[in-house]
């Protein structure tokens, strides 16, 4: 599908943003900007009692079915939970964490390892955004990097689950040898590796003995 990249209908000009930050608000909307976002209570560890706010208000509804939060290099934020407030009031929440991009394969446009991904099921005229960032690398403050609100976007896959073919069998010929095996879902063929050891010779004969190494399916 289309990536359309949202974020560049939205910029500090036509949003109000508010947080307790280090660094120029409109940096959150630039490719190589970076804010520090610190909790209310600054000298005690970010928490879900103490979290760090990032609010987001905007002056009309944007369509999005995806929100990315980009970590600076150091300072992630870890875990965060997400307040959407679409063109009618109705908020939804959605929970982050750095962690939940494993075992998820993208056609196009991957998120980096220090992307937070929220999907938001589907697409949403989004009115307002809260993000409260829960843990960070560190205790009282976490940097970010960049907000993307992207719409139209890419698909997402589970990794497939290959089987262990079962009920493995060999026929030999006098110059062939075929290997059959059950029937498995999710493959299409297998590849294997046949190597040949020679066990022995006397004149003008050698005895020669083939195993297979490896059977491996693919789909």
């Amino acid at each position: 599908a289309k990536v359309e990249d949202t974020s560049s209908m939205i910029d500090s000009s036509n949003m109000k943003v508010e947080a307790i930050i280090d660094g120029d608000a409109k940096n959150l909307f630039q490719e190589e900007g970076q804010v520090v976002v610190k909790p209310a209570k600054e000298n005690e560890e970010i928490s879900v009692d103490n979290p760090a706010v990032l609010t987001m208000s905007m002056e009309k509804a944007f369509t999005m079915n995806q929100i990315r939060v980009d970590a600076g290099l150091t300072n992630q934020p870890e875990e965060m939970l997400v307040e959407v407030t679409d063109e009618n009031g109705k908020v939804t929440s959605f929970e982050g964490s750095l962690n939940q991009l494993e075992n998820i394969h993208y056609f196009t446009d991957k998120a980096n390892a220090n992307t937070i991904v929220i999907d938001l099921g589907g697409q949403i005229a989004v009115k307002k955004v809260t993000i409260k960032i829960t843990k960070t690398a560190t205790k009282n403050l976490a940097e970010i990097s960049e907000v993307e609100f992207l719409n139209n976007g890419y698909e997402e896959v589970p990794v497939p689950v290959i089987e262990v073919p079962k009920n493995i069998k060999v026929k030999v010929g006098s110059e062939s040898a075929s290997v059959t095996y059950n029937e498995m879902v999710n493959v299409t063929g297998s590849s294997s590796s046949i190597k040949s050891y020679i066990l022995g010779t006397i004149p003008q004969v050698e005895t020669v003995m083939f195993r297979i190494e490896m059977l491996r399916p693919f789909s």
